[in-house]
């Protein structure tokens, strides 16, 4: 998809938590909620939106959460909406804006009514759980955070050179640049599920046994929660080709095989454990759970709930295969690879686990073109001849399908445990995807 192609409307609710007021500004037809300038761009960078805000009212800001975001396919149009916590007024506001407390919203005020019940909705929030299911979208999280990043890399011989720039903030984490006389430095916290480690004690352990393959963090006493990394350089992205895919298929799977030498340290450090008899004992327990009859609703949580006895089933064949049980990513696509030296440095490991090794085979399983699905699965599965003849091995890809889907229902099962209420809404779409993803491989 070209994002090029695509118009933003992007909104933005400016807290002044001193003074609990809202920005609003002018238009020839009444007042609205800030509209930023953005236009023929989807994936609006965050430091867009903080510079943009700084350029056209002057204020100094950090984004704490998107509140909704409607994506019209027909027309090609992304409308968002923002809360930003202000930090500071750095020039005069222009002439058609005013800052607006709770007292004064009015009906009356607002251009449409759309934008005063997103200003009545907020006032509203910040009274309950909805800003502060994560810390790093808590009013006043920032700043102290800010001055620690700061502190912490004076302390460790870094001298910064420019402001921290925001460049994810979500549910599930937050991550932040800041540049230094020894390149970006990148700062990322993130939600804890019971699938999920640190990452920072993830990268931790893996950096003693895969130096050239995973990045080394920059230790930050005291502040495990907190991952240090200095800059990878650029990922391969999604228009990686696909010679370089296949190439990085093959890397990894040599990258799986070699964490068989160190598989039980991993297990004694708590990485979580998610073969296939892990999986087998939570058809049960998933099947049970409210969250997941809620996300499913009535007719597609029947079909699993039918299907159960062929998932076990098909987990009992696949277990029958010879190939071991090893580290997984999680997560593994060219946008979390970078290329260096000595291979491929492979990132983001915040779903890391010991499973079967080609549930990490997303980029294939999802690849679009038969031709080039086969391409990248011959890359991968001849890695693997040492313990299965390759017709074996293409029959082992086609049976895991069902079990890859369900693998990753699992992960957002444990995830919208984690999440408040109001912020499982940003993944409703995830359960029904993956359960009818599985039956339909399955089939």
């Amino acid at each position: 998809m070209d994002a090029t192609q695509w118009q933003s409307q992007v909104y933005v609710i400016l807290f002044d938590a001193q003074s609990h007021r809202i920005l609003i500004e002018q238009t020839g037809l009444g007042w609205r909620i800030p509209r930023l300038p953005i236009a023929q761009l989807w994936l609006v960078p965050l430091q867009t939106i903080n510079q943009l805000v700084l350029e056209h009212y002057g204020v100094v800001s950090t984004i704490l959460q998107l509140l909704h975001q409607i994506i019209d396919r027909t027309s090609q149009t992304v409308k968002s909406l923002r809360v930003l916590e202000v930090h500071e007024q750095q020039s005069v506001l222009p002439v058609n804006c005013c800052w607006l407390a709770l007292a004064d919203v009015d009906a009356t005020l607002f251009v449409n009514d759309e934008h005063y019940a997103a200003a009545q909705a907020f006032f509203g929030a910040l009274a309950g759980p909805e800003l502060q299911h994560v810390a790093w979208m808590r009013l006043g999280w920032y700043q102290p955070w800010a001055t620690w990043l700061g502190q912490t890399l004076t302390d460790l011989g870094y001298h910064l050179t420019g402001p921290i720039e925001q460049v994810k903030t979500s549910n599930l984490s937050f991550v932040a640049r800041i540049a230094s006389d020894q390149g970006w430095i990148y700062c990322k916290t993130a939600l804890q599920t019971r699938l999920m480690l640190a990452e920072s004690r993830v990268l931790t352990t893996l950096a003693r046994y895969l130096p050239n393959h995973v990045p080394s963090p920059i230790v930050a006493p005291n502040a495990p929660e907190y991952l240090l990394l200095a800059d990878l350089g650029p990922d391969l992205g999604p228009n990686a080709s696909v010679a370089t895919r296949a190439d990085v298929l093959a890397s990894f799977a040599q990258l799986q095989q070699a964490s068989l030498g160190f598989l039980d340290t991993l297990a004694a450090r708590g990485f979580v454990q998610r073969d296939l008899a892990v999986l087998i004992a939570a058809i049960d327990v998933f099947a049970a759970d409210r969250l997941v009859i809620e996300a499913l609703g009535p007719e597609l949580h029947t079909r699993f709930v039918a299907h159960k006895a062929e998932l076990i089933t098909r987990c009992e064949q696949v277990q029958s295969y010879t190939i071991p049980t090893t580290l997984t990513h999680g997560d593994l696509h060219p946008r979390n690879v970078a290329k260096h030296a000595q291979g491929y440095c492979f990132f983001d490991w915040a779903g890391a686990g010991l499973s079967h090794p080609f549930f990490d085979l997303q980029d294939v399983f999802h690849e679009p073109d038969p031709s080039i699905k086969r391409q990248l699965r011959a890359a991968y599965l001849a890695q693997w001849l040492d313990y299965e003849p390759i017709e074996r091995l293409e029959a082992l890809f086609e049976q895991i399908e069902p079990l890859y889907a369900l693998h990753q229902a699992l992960t957002y099962q444990a995830l919208l445990h984690a999440l408040a209420p109001t912020a499982r809404l940003e993944f409703a779409w995830a359960l029904p995807f993956w359960v009818n993803q599985a039956l339909a491989d399955l089939a």
